[in-house]
Formats: structure tokens, sequence, C-alpha cells
């Protein structure tokens, strides 16, 4: 327990972390609901348009387009992983010799790497949900602005969800380590406080 001397207020860690470990799931959860709904939007639905050769034809160009863009997405992300991979590595290397308190540490560089690994995740939740909305707003754009609105929302809340559940749910794990390895039941407020300096 941390006790606050000016307002008597005792602060127990242990539900903190609790609450922002059930929070960051629930986002990450709220995340994978969008997700689902966006992805069960049916471009195969044609009772908006008819049944015309000109309306599947539109079908048929939203999905080539789609897949185009969707096909440059994946092209960009596997550059940008291989370039972000070797930065990762390399500046791995010189936290390790400089930033850590002792040789054979390894609290900054984990703490590096696992912030480079949760930004590599979130981004390619974002490309790939981004690439799957687009085309689906526009589809339900054809029915009415509500649904794409919907639509586009439901994509958006994605990344938006996903990325503060998955880099809370991150950072809450490792102050969770971080603590049990530098502190004991009798930490004060400012051993908290030594320990992220």
């Amino acid at each position: 327990m941390i006790a606050n001397a000016a307002s008597g207020y005792d602060f127990d860690e242990f539900y903190a972390e609790i609450f922002l470990l059930i929070t960051s799931i629930a986002g990450i959860l709220f995340g994978i609901y969008h997700t689902i709904s966006v992805i069960r939007i049916s471009l195969d639905d044609f009772q908006w348009i008819g049944s015309n050769e000109k309306s599947i034809e539109s079908i048929r160009k939203m999905r080539e387009i789609s897949g185009l863009i969707a096909d440059g997405a994946t092209t960009f992300l596997t550059q940008e992983y291989i370039f972000l991979g070797v930065f990762i590595a390399l500046f791995s290397i010189l936290l390790f010799f400089t930033a850590e308190e002792e040789l054979g540490e390894l609290w900054v560089t984990s703490a590096f790497i696992l912030g480079g690994v949760t930004s590599i995740l979130s981004g390619f939740i974002g490309m790939k949900i981004a690439v799957t909305a687009n085309v689906k707003v526009t589809k339900e754009a054809s029915k009415s602005i509500q649904d794409a609105f919907v639509a586009a929302f439901r994509g958006g809340a994605v990344l938006g969800f996903s990325l503060v559940g998955i880099g809370l749910f991150m950072l809450t794990v490792l102050i969770m380590i971080y603590r049990i390895a530098y502190l004991d039941e009798y930490a004060s407020k400012q051993d908290y406080i030594d320990m992220f300096e």
C-alpha cells in the first residue's frame, strides 16, 4: 500500500493494476467486436442496387480496387516492418550498452522492444481494418449515408480501442513486472517514482 500523507488516502496498487487490465482487455474486446461488425458487411448483397449487369460489374470493380489497395498496403507494411525491425535491433543493442544500470540487465531494452512490437501490432491492425472498411463503407454509402457512417465509425473504432487497449495492457503488465522485480510491500510513493527514473 502507498500512503498519501497529505490526504490520509491509502492507495492499493493491486486494485489499480486490476482496473487497468480489465479496462485494457475491455478495449481490445470492443475493438474485436467492431472488427467482426465491419467484416460481416456483405458485398454480395445485391438488393440495394438490383441484380442487373451494371450492378454486378460495380461490385466486381469494388472488389478489384479493394484487392489492389490491400496488396499495396501489405507491400508497404512488409517494407516498413523490415526497416523497423532493423532499427529496433540496432537501437536495442545501443540501449543495452548505454542505458542499462548494470551490464546484463534488460529492463530498458525490453521495454523498448515491447513498445516497438506494440507499435507494429497496432499499425498492422489499423492498416488491415482500414483497407477492409473502405470498400464496406463504399458499399454501405450506396444504401444510405447513415449506414455508411456507422460502418466508417466502426472501422475507426477498431484502431482507436485496439490501440489504446493493447498499449495500456502492455504498459500495465510491464509496470507489474517492474514492481515485482524492484519493490517490496513496504515501498513508498518515492520508491515508485525512483523505479521509473
